[in-house]
């Protein structure tokens, strides 16, 4: 009977590891994504001031 027990328990903390794991995993890919989306967002604000220093400076020298 204790070794049936002991069987159980173990597939129990084994769910409950796997479901930990999934959860921190789910975490972690959230918070990448928003900061993949930051990374881009200020990425192309860092392209739209160089493309307007680039204009400025082609139409100063005209």
């Amino acid at each position: 009977m204790s070794r049936i027990m002991d069987e159980m328990i173990k597939e129990y903390i084994d769910e409950c590891a796997a479901k930990a794991i999934a959860e921190v995993s789910a975490k972690i890919a959230k918070e990448n994504v928003e900061r993949t989306k930051k990374m881009l967002k200020d990425n192309l604000s860092i392209e739209k001031l160089l493309n307007t220093a680039d204009f400025l400076l082609k139409k100063s020298r005209n």
